[in-house]
């Protein structure tokens, strides 16, 4: 399952990368589930999601399948859900362009600047993408997601 194009995926489709250790934490290999779930980096961020969610954080996730089983085992109403999901991928979408970032440019990773994106980028998705459209930016930071769409 090596559809994210991580070091260690180009390598395996007989892409030349050199060195496939990770660039975030700098330990092993460059995985999916290590840059989605595993690193202590990423961990981190996931950490945050949950915080600032107010939802159980996931402790120890392996792969990026626990991170999800976590997130949508949750129970809540169906508008409640969406709003986890759209959050979940704006996170991921974020870890991979801080990964960009630490790899092509040289930038230094940064858990709190990534996690106020996540922020930024979600609260845009869903205010003008659904149906809520009245969400105010100052609740939305401080997470009041079931209040906000209940």
């Amino acid at each position: 399952m090596d559809c994210i194009a991580t070091k260690t995926a180009l390598a395996r489709r007989g892409v030349v990368v050199g060195d496939t250790n990770r660039r975030l934490c700098g330990f092993g290999e460059e995985t999916n589930d290590h840059l989605a779930a595993s690193c202590v980096l990423v961990r981190a961020v996931w950490w945050h999601v949950c915080v600032w969610l107010k939802i159980p954080v996931c402790m120890q996730p392996l792969s990026l399948k626990e991170v999800m089983d976590g997130l949508f085992s949750l129970k809540g109403s169906a508008d409640w859900k969406k709003v986890i999901e759209v959050v979940f991928h704006t996170t991921l979408w974020r870890i991979w362009k801080a990964r960009n970032a630490v790899v092509f440019e040289g930038i230094s990773f940064n858990a709190s600047k990534l996690m106020e994106d996540v922020k930024e980028d979600s609260f845009m998705w869903i205010k003008y993408r659904s149906k809520f459209k009245g969400l105010e930016w100052e609740r939305w930071q401080d997470s009041n997601v079931r209040d906000i769409i209940l």
